[in-house]
């Protein structure tokens, strides 16, 4: 509607080298580029200021412009002001009605708009035409208040039963060992329990056929009882063999917080005992923070039974060039652990310090990167990434409104 354009009319590109694949305005703005808010700025506020009729927007517009042009603080207020006061490229346009942009502008300024990545949460032996997801449907409340909607975990959450939905299946390496016999530790709080999910069917349906399998020992997070994903499902893997151990932490449930990592340290012996084991694999799945604070209670345990600290990480880095420890993580781009490793070993910063250094580094890239290719697809902050490997995803185009 702000367009003045009929969602469903026919579009041909004249100059330009805008890539679209959608036939109108609708499909190319609901699913292809992304109406999200990212650095950098200076293009998008410029061709506001230049479309604004009202005076006053245009002032507000320019000073912004101004202040990026700046650079240093004044451009980092303005960067971080944008994505907190505005939802979306939709909010900050009603925020400056006067601005008349047509299709062509938004052809040239919005970037692609990216997949989401899911890992699978069941397998093909036992559900050969069907893939099941674990979803946490995202709210970010942002410093000024306002409340952001993940993109596509709240589009999958409003879907009907039986709507269709545009999923594309990517395969890697993630995945349970050749080896039903061999010992496997399985790591994955709140919803990165998704692939171990699947494993787990796996070895169900292995199990059935008469297979034998080696011990599995999961380690679950959540915040409290309400947030135990497939109690009944594990609870009962556990009692039939498809689960050796199964251990939860719950992070809220008490006054002190608990995290996998912490009822880690209450079972080292019997950690370290399967992690030793020449043929154990490690998976693990979840936000990047988690998984570098498990490898470092791995590390500790592994100290703790006698291993100096450097051959503790050339303990587990074997283990990963033998393809025994994987991880399916998601969170910043870099390789935050190995950076801020260095970084500790280098000049002792704090992880927290050593993180928001990483973070900035990827920003700077993100913006250079930007600056060089509207369509690149590497920006890089808070995009899922697979640090080493990931699972079987579902890549999920997200469709929504139009602005």
């Amino acid at each position: 509607d702000r367009l003045e354009l009929d969602p469903n009319a026919r579009f041909v590109i004249t100059e330009g080298s805008a890539p679209t694949a959608g036939s109108n305005p609708y499909e190319v703005l609901s699913r292809e580029l992304s109406l999200q808010l990212q650095e950098p700025f200076d293009d998008l506020l410029e061709m506001m200021m230049l479309r604004a009729s009202d005076p006053l927007e245009r002032h507000r517009l320019e000073a912004m412009v101004e202040q990026l042009g700046y650079g240093g603080e004044h451009a980092a207020a303005i960067n971080q002001r944008i994505p907190a006061q505005y939802v979306d490229l939709c909010a900050l346009l009603d925020d400056f009605p006067s601005v008349s942009l047509d299709f062509g502008h938004l052809l040239e300024l919005l970037p692609p708009l990216k997949p989401r990545l899911y890992s699978i949460s069941s397998s093909p032996r036992m559900l050969p035409n069907r893939v099941r997801l674990t979803v946490g449907v995202v709210e970010v409340i942002t410093s000024a208040g306002r409340v952001r909607p993940g993109l596509c975990s709240s589009y999958l959450a409003g879907l009907r039963p039986g709507a269709p939905l545009q999923v594309e299946v990517r395969r890697s390496d993630f995945r349970l060992p050749e080896d039903s016999m061999a010992p496997l530790v399985m790591v994955g709080p709140g919803t990165g329990i998704s692939p171990l999910i699947g494993f787990l069917e796996e070895r169900e349906a292995l199990l059935g056929a008469g297979a034998p399998l080696g011990p599995a020992w999961l380690w679950f997070g959540c915040r409290d009882e309400g947030d135990f994903l497939y109690r009944e499902r594990l609870e009962a893997w556990r009692r039939c063999g498809v689960l050796s151990r199964l251990d939860v932490a719950f992070s809220r449930k008490t006054a002190q917080k608990v995290y996998v990592q912490h009822v880690m340290q209450e079972k080292a012996g019997d950690l370290w005992a399967m992690l030793s084991h020449p043929r154990c694999h490690v998976c693990i799945c979840g936000d990047a923070k988690m998984a570098d604070d498990v490898f470092e209670t791995f590390l500790s345990i592994a100290v703790g039974v006698g291993l100096r600290r450097d051959a503790a990480h050339e303990f587990f880095a074997g283990m990963k060039r033998e393809r025994r420890y994987q991880a399916d993580v998601w969170g910043v781009t870099l390789h935050v652990g190995t950076t801020t490793e260095s970084l500790r070993d280098s000049g002792g910063a704090s992880y927290e310090s050593a993180t928001r250094w990483v973070v900035q580094r990827v920003r700077e890239e993100s913006s250079a990167m930007h600056a060089a290719s509207a369509s690149s697809s590497m920006l890089a902050v808070a995009k899922r990434e697979w640090l080493e490997s990931s699972s079987l995803h579902a890549a999920v185009p997200v469709p929504r409104r139009s602005s």
